[in-house]
């Protein structure tokens, strides 16, 4: 939970110089800011402590670039749309001005499972990280290393059906049809912990 950010591991290779246009970043911003003001993405120096994506078309999907803190007011676009990864030689093909974000392996990896799912959000959360057991809510078995493919591995290992996936030591999921459904989730299990810590 407490990791340091340093850098993307894996080697990006652009395709395209252009960052993505569509219609859904600006709700994508806006989930960016709720988990922002709610501490699901805390701040640190080089930017934010998680990753918001939806799906754009097949496997393909955008995605918050590396560096980018939600907080902030952005003068340009931080995202970049990723088209394809290559989790054996840790490649990632995108089109954008900046990396995508360190997790995207793990983002695209859960796509290719989950065909359902058109939005993944990813967080940090001491409060679900402390009661996700009391709670009953699925855990990867493994603690493993933020960016890695064995963290891609991991998730798979656990996901089946599931919408709410807690990383070991690390953050949680939230997975939906639509960002909507994706933000909501992670909002209400948020909720949920607060209102065990108060004995409600």
């Amino acid at each position: 939970m407490e990791e340091q950010f340093s850098a993307v591991k894996f080697q990006t290779i652009f395709v395209g110089s252009e960052p993505p246009v569509d219609p859904k970043i600006a709700e994508l911003k806006k989930w960016c800011r709720e988990f922002h003001d709610r501490k699901l993405a805390r701040p640190h120096k080089r930017g934010s402590f998680g990753n918001l994506r939806f799906r754009d078309s097949g496997d393909s999907f955008v995605i918050t670039g590396s560096g980018v803190r939600f907080g902030d007011e952005w003068v340009d676009n931080p995202f970049v749309k990723v088209n394809s990864c290559d989790l054996e030689k840790m490649l990632v093909y995108a089109e954008g001005t900046r990396d995508p974000s360190s997790e995207s392996l793990m983002h695209y990896s859960v796509y290719r499972a989950r065909p359902d799912v058109g939005a993944v959000f990813h967080g940090h959360s001491r409060e679900i990280l402390d009661r996700a057991e009391e709670l009953g809510l699925t855990q990867t078995i493994t603690e493993e290393p933020y960016g890695s493919a064995s963290l891609a591995r991991s998730i798979i290992e656990v996901l089946d059906e599931k919408y709410l996936i807690v990383l070991k030591g690390h953050g949680f999921l939230s997975l939906g049809a639509t960002m909507e459904d994706a933000g909501e989730l992670a909002c209400r299990t948020q909720d949920l912990t607060r209102g065990k810590a108060d004995g409600r």
